[in-house]
């Protein structure tokens, strides 16, 4: 026989698709999961429709500066590394309201602009973008970064940003960029804690527990996951306990970059529904954690001065 289980995930929302696999395979049933991958990417692309207007102008100057920026070098990101770059040069300026191409912008304006290089991180995975300033070297020009996104299918960075003072020039323009470094650290911590508490909650209620989104910010992390049932109470103080702990243990992290293949191999844990590429970047908490993860984190589990209010993990 043969499932069609690409309806599964409406009808049965707690349930993972290795658990329906697992099932199906005890009692001979195939499951269509090519099938299943291609309804649920359909889901995720009318969810994202319903849950966010796309700029479709700005978009497609976006999309014009990614093809003419295509062989050259842009959008370089230096953020793992370094909070600031000393020379990022503007490449191009786009209004955002209209999508139209500018040549420049000015005190009080707000823009789209994408540098040679940046060590802004643009939202993803969860993790909110980064904020700070854009300088200019002997002027007074200064610029407020107020968000960061990864633009044209990912093909460039943007920033949108807002001209406090003096004026930027496209192709012209280079820039001291800064990262604000309080709000980074931030970020890095709880997005840091979401491993040890997906780690922690797989630990305490089974391995059936499966990440269905978080949110990272400078100032809380939310973690919503797929499981069979809800934490019990003396499970949720098991969970803080063995999170505390890890974080109090100051565990040194690992980050490497490996062929997909390899990170399958040692087991890192891979969220459902993404697409990954050939080489993946792994983040190691020995003996605690090992995901693959694109995000910004702290190369030692969060010390107690880095620990900010959470909400409770939710299930869904």
């Amino acid at each position: 026989d043969l499932v069609r289980s690409r309806g599964l995930g409406d009808v049965y929302k707690r349930q993972p698709l290795d658990i329906t696999t697992d099932v199906a395979e005890d009692n001979d049933v195939e499951v269509d999961v090519e099938g299943f991958e291609m309804e649920m990417e359909k889901a995720r692309n009318l969810a994202r429709a319903a849950a966010k207007t796309v700029d479709v102008t700005a978009g497609d100057a976006l999309a014009r500066v990614a093809d003419d920026l295509n062989n050259d070098n842009h959008s370089d990101f230096i953020g793992y590394d370094s909070l600031i770059s000393q020379e990022s040069k503007v490449l191009a300026i786009v209004n955002p309201k209209t999508g139209k191409m500018l040549e420049y912008a000015q005190e009080g304006d707000e823009v789209d602009v994408v540098l040679s290089q940046t060590p802004f991180y643009a939202e993803s995975g969860g993790q909110i973008a980064d904020v700070g300033v854009m300088l200019t070297k002997n002027s007074n020009t200064e610029v407020r970064v107020l968000d960061v996104q990864n633009a044209a299918g990912g093909r460039i960075i943007s920033h949108r940003v807002r001209v406090e003072s003096g004026e930027i020039v496209a192709k012209t323009s280079v820039l001291e960029t800064k990262v604000d470094k309080d709000s980074r650290r931030r970020a890095k911590a709880n997005h840091t804690a979401t491993h040890l508490l997906q780690s922690a909650l797989k630990q305490v209620m089974g391995d059936d527990v499966s990440q269905a989104g978080s949110l990272v910010s400078f100032d809380r992390l939310r973690f919503d996951f797929n499981s069979s049932r809800a934490p019990k109470p003396n499970e949720l103080e098991e969970i803080e306990t063995l999170v505390n702990q890890w974080i109090f243990d100051s565990t040194n992290l690992e980050v490497a970059e490996m062929p997909i293949a390899d990170a399958k191999a040692k087991g890192a844990t891979m969220m459902f529904g993404e697409k990954y590429g050939d080489v993946v970047r792994v983040v190691d908490v020995p003996n605690v954690s090992m995901e693959l993860c694109g995000g910004c984190l702290l190369y030692t589990s969060p010390s107690p001065r880095d620990r900010t209010r959470s909400r409770m993990p939710s299930s869904a």
